[in-house]
């Protein structure tokens, strides 16, 4: 764009709520979450409300944003990790 010139491509991961969200199971050897908390962080309530935050916000904008500071919106809700990817030029070699 305009603002950066040196962008030459740029990717943004989307996650997707699939027939095969619900086989998401937690290992049965894993003692980092019980049962119930790698659902919500890590399982299909995770996928879902990843799947739900992403289609609501804009590109590069924090999804956690409407809770700060307040507690009209409700408790937060943990999703996966977002990811973005912008490729620039290495017009000096610092790149």
């Amino acid at each position: 764009g305009e603002n950066m010139p040196n962008i030459v491509d740029q990717y943004v991961v989307r996650y997707v709520d699939s027939p095969s969200t619900q086989y998401l199971h937690m290992h049965p050897n894993c003692s980092l979450f019980g049962p119930e908390d790698f659902e919500r962080y890590m399982g299909a309530s995770a996928v879902n409300q990843t799947v739900h935050s992403q289609t609501n916000a804009s590109h590069g904008e924090d999804p956690y944003s409407p809770y700060l500071k307040t507690c009209a919106h409700g408790d937060v809700k943990p999703i996966l990790p977002l990811f973005d990817f912008s490729f620039v030029k290495d017009v000096d070699g610092t790149e």
